[in-house]
């Protein structure tokens, strides 16, 4: 990550301003106090760097998880919504709009009551 000897020497003779900033680099890279206080800086940054990768990598998981949550949610309700519709005929707006208000929680025990009832009325009430 950071530029060689070698590779600054050469900008140096390319460019004065880069040289002068070689020249002050090197002045101040004799100081010690300075050198430990630029590994500090560079060691802060690689953990920073890695803190933030593992953060990314957490999130990602964590939306690949509401994801796949959000997929089993639309597939119950699709599915629910199939199975009413095949025993009562075609859905009122009322009761799509009902099926889309509804939590896994909720579709899963209008699946099942949906087995016990004779109308969409009895559901809905129940």
């Amino acid at each position: 990550d950071h530029p060689t000897e070698e590779t600054l020497g050469r900008l140096a003779t390319e460019d004065s301003i880069m040289a002068d900033t070689v020249h002050k680099l090197s002045a101040v890279s004799d100081d010690d106090a300075t050198r430990r206080l630029a590994q500090a800086r560079w060691e802060a940054e690689i953990f920073l760097r890695h803190d933030r990768k593992i953060e990314r990598d957490e999130g990602r998981a964590e939306g690949r998880a509401e994801g796949r949550a959000e997929g089993r949610l639309e597939g119950l309700r699709a599915g629910v919504r199939l199975g009413l519709d095949m025993r009562f005929g075609p859905l009122p707006t009322e009761v799509m709009e009902w099926l889309d208000q509804s939590d896994e929680r909720g579709l899963e025990r209008i699946a099942a009551r949906a087995r016990e009832v004779d109308t969409l009325d009895a559901l809905m009430r129940g």
